[in-house]
């Protein structure tokens, strides 16, 4: 099994618009510039990572502050606080 941070860029690289696709994806790139993904494709991540993890995210929304997400450092921080309190693989 992909260790987490392998999970988590694999599904950031699927959402990625085709114009970025050739793109290195690293921990330092930015969502936004590097990657070209605006913050309804950052909101789908939710979702990507709800079926990639087998979680469901629902009552930790408040605890979400899509702001923050500006890298991709900081999808992996978030994401790793999020599967721990709701326990996904």
């Amino acid at each position: 099994m992909q260790n987490f941070d392998e999970r988590v860029m694999k599904v950031i690289a699927q959402a990625v618009p085709a114009a970025y696709k050739k793109v290195k994806i690293t921990p330092d790139s930015h969502l936004a510039r590097d990657l070209g993904l605006d913050s309804l494709a950052v909101a789908m991540l939710v979702f990507k990572f709800e079926e990639e993890f087998n979680v469901e995210f629902d009552g930790i929304e408040d605890d979400l502050d899509m702001a923050s997400l500006r890298t991709v450092k900081d999808v992996l921080r978030i994401g790793r606080e999020i599967i721990t309190k709701v326990g996904g693989t």
